[in-house]
């Protein structure tokens, strides 16, 4: 005769639990976006890196069919008609002077105290700081097209396409229509993060998190990843200190990160049509 085991209900309880807890179903990441705007949402999520480990998420996903993403040369905030006057050459400067529904800050700098680019930088059709063949970790450049599209593509093939507006950082967490760019050899460099990225439906995604490595995020943000977002490419920008997100909600501006750091650059969306 077989002898048929017991298994006690409150064990299959707790296996259902921590199943739910590690596999984290990429469904529910995109299940907490709501709009701002005709073509802006606004995320705010975690994901799990272990059971006992998450990284916080605030995500703005940008149509550019319906809303202009646009980048900002942060030396443009000198008044022409007071060169002398310091102004904050930071994030909330750019929100102030430019109103966007939605801004990010962009690439690197040379200088805490004044804007000093350490990449390409174009502001409509004109580049103000030129491309960085030399730098490293600056290996991706984020595009916006003369339709508006928005791409993300390597350095080394920026002889292939025309910009209105670029933006030079690094490195790639996304590339080859959705894989993981970064080595294990950085799992264990944690900071907070901003970046950009662009999805299956052509989406552009501005993305600010907690401390996390990159190596998480490329695993997160992969095809193959918790997220759902369903990346193509990604591309961190400037993080750490100066990492910080602008959006405005029913007029008023919410900010996360720090956005009073100084930085060269900044990533926004203007223009839209408003729901309420």
């Amino acid at each position: 005769m077989k002898v048929r085991a017991y298994i006690p209900i409150w064990l299959y309880a707790a296996v259902a639990t921590w199943m739910n807890l590690v596999t984290c179903e990429p469904a529910q990441a995109g299940a907490d976006f709501h709009t701002l705007i005709s073509g802006v949402e606004l995320g705010e999520f975690s994901w799990a890196v272990t059971t006992t480990d998450q990284i916080r998420v605030t995500a703005i996903r940008i149509d550019p069919r319906l809303v202009r993403v646009q980048v900002v040369d942060a030396r443009s905030l000198i008044p022409k008609n007071n060169p002398g006057v310091q102004l904050a050459y930071s994030l909330r400067e750019v929100g102030r002077l430019h109103s966007p529904i939605a801004a990010i800050n962009g690439g690197f700098t040379g200088s805490y105290v004044r804007p000093v680019p350490t990449g390409l930088i174009i502001i409509d059709g004109r580049t103000t700081s030129p491309l960085n063949r030399l730098s490293r970790s600056q290996t991706g450049i984020a595009c916006v097209q003369q339709d508006g599209a928005v791409v993300i593509y390597r350095v080394i093939d920026s002889t292939t396409l025309k910009c209105r507006y670029a933006i030079q950082a690094g490195p790639m967490v996304v590339e080859n229509s959705g894989k993981n760019g970064i080595g294990v050899s950085q799992k264990n460099i944690l900071a907070t993060r901003s970046l950009i990225g662009v999805d299956k439906m052509n989406r552009v995604i501005f993305l600010r998190t907690s401390e996390a490595s990159l190596y998480s995020l490329g695993e997160m943000l992969s095809d193959n990843g918790v997220s759902g977002l369903n990346l193509d490419n990604a591309l961190n920008l400037d993080g750490d200190a100066d990492s910080g997100l602008l959006a405005r909600t029913n007029g008023t501006l919410s900010t996360y990160g720090n956005v009073d750091a100084t930085i060269p650059s900044a990533l926004i969306a203007v223009g839209g049509k408003s729901t309420h």
